[in-house]
């Protein structure tokens, strides 16, 4: 039995019709909408002049800064195991740091 944590379609009127006669649904279920993805991403920088003709810049970056997830991959094949349930999902924070000098 499917774990009902993951169904994100209400699979019981979506069903495989009889063999040789034609069903109700669309031609194509896999067009089932999926969920929208949002990402923010935030950088600080910092610029030290030294002397007159050196700059020292210090830079940190941090993409999807609030880790926020993305579901994706909703199983649409009315004949897997898996019918209607989220099968992956994306996004995780990541971090970094960088330096730079000009003369």
């Amino acid at each position: 039995m499917p774990n009902a944590s993951n169904n994100y379609l209400n699979t019981q009127y979506i069903k495989q019709p009889p063999p040789f006669t034609y069903g109700t649904a669309a031609a194509n279920v896999a067009q089932i909408r999926g969920f929208w993805g949002r990402s923010e991403n935030i950088a600080l920088q910092k610029n030290w002049m030294i002397k007159e003709r050196f700059r020292f810049q210090l830079r940190a970056e941090a993409l999807n800064a609030f880790n926020r997830h993305t579901f994706g991959g909703i199983s649409t094949n009315p004949n897997s195991s898996t019918f209607g349930d989220v099968t992956s999902v994306t996004g995780n924070r990541t971090m970094q740091l960088g330096s730079r000098i000009d003369f």
